[in-house]
């Protein structure tokens, strides 16, 4: 398989490890205001959640669109980042995983937890 960076390969090998059933970006979703499409990286089908690994995640258009998924789509997305404690801006305290727990959103570095997958 062919992924678009190491740390979704490194995502890919964890769930291998695990033994866990997985689907490499399969789906598009739309959302609004203007008509969107998003692509998640991983989809684990018999638990029913998405998994993105998310090197940097600087951009708010990018943190906001995935609020607006969850809210209109009520999709279930777990992010697994290289860093979790990398800051969100120049001059910012917020973390990436400050901003996850802020917002109610599962998160990992790339040692992913099995209990997501129990």
């Amino acid at each position: 398989m062919k992924y678009k960076s190491n740390l979704e390969r490194n995502i890919a090998n964890v769930l291998n490890k695990y033994s866990v059933a997985f689907e490499y970006e399969p789906t598009r979703l739309s959302y609004q205001p203007k008509p969107r499409t998003y692509i998640p990286d991983f989809y684990i089908s018999d638990k029913e959640f998405y998994i993105e690994g998310k090197g940097y995640f600087h951009d708010g258009y990018e943190r906001t669109r995935h609020l607006l998924i969850r809210d209109q789509l009520g999709v279930d997305v777990k992010f697994v980042f290289q860093n979790p404690n990398t800051r969100i801006g120049k001059g910012s305290k917020t973390t990436y995983a400050d901003w996850c727990e802020r917002y109610k959103f599962e998160y990992s570095d790339v040692n992913i937890p099995k209990k997501w997958f129990e």
